[in-house]
């Protein structure tokens, strides 16, 4: 582990039974402001309100991304930062592609954006390049993300029923 990147892990359910925990390198010294938000989301630190702890994964694309951290309305509408509703892209971390499974890149609605949201890519996106902040990647629980991509959608693709949660969360101390 590199000392100077920030490590986290998020305990994961499918319709209220834990399936396991996937571990993730922030890429710290590359998109600092990005990375703290995530690991203090994810450490619940600054409160029970700022927190991806009980939060579902709203958006689940077979070969695309799981999407998650819309911890205030659970739909894709909601989320916040723990700089107040959106920040800004950090230029690093538009730099860095979309170019392989288990990148973590933020969730937006346009340039300048980020809140919490966030999602793991389920394959190369080089559509996204330049466009979504790239800022860590899972480093361990890949089978915990292949779970959470079969249980969004069925054999055919088409979405299903099951409920894809955030447990808890918290910081790898190196």
């Amino acid at each position: 582990m590199k000392s100077f990147r920030d490590y986290v892990w998020l305990d994961i359910a499918i319709d209220d039974v834990v399936i396991g925990r996937i571990t993730a390198e922030l890429f710290t010294e590359l998109v600092p402001k990005t990375a703290k938000n995530f690991k203090m989301l994810t450490t619940g630190e600054m409160g029970p309100n700022l927190s991806f702890s009980n939060s579902k994964c709203h958006r689940i694309l077979k070969g695309f991304i799981v999407q998650c951290g819309d911890f205030t309305d659970g739909n894709g509408y909601g989320g916040r930062s723990i700089y107040g509703t959106k920040f800004d892209d950090e230029p690093n971390g538009l730099r860095l592609k979309h170019s392989k499974r288990y990148v973590l890149q933020m969730a937006n609605s346009g340039p300048n954006t980020n809140g919490s949201q966030f999602c793991i890519m389920l394959g190369p996106a080089p559509h996204l390049n330049g466009k979504h902040v790239v800022f860590g990647e899972v480093i361990d629980g890949f089978e915990v993300v292949d779970k959470m991509e079969a249980a969004g959608v069925d054999y055919d693709g088409a979405p299903t029923s099951h409920t894809v949660k955030i447990i808890s969360g918290g910081q790898v101390k190196v």
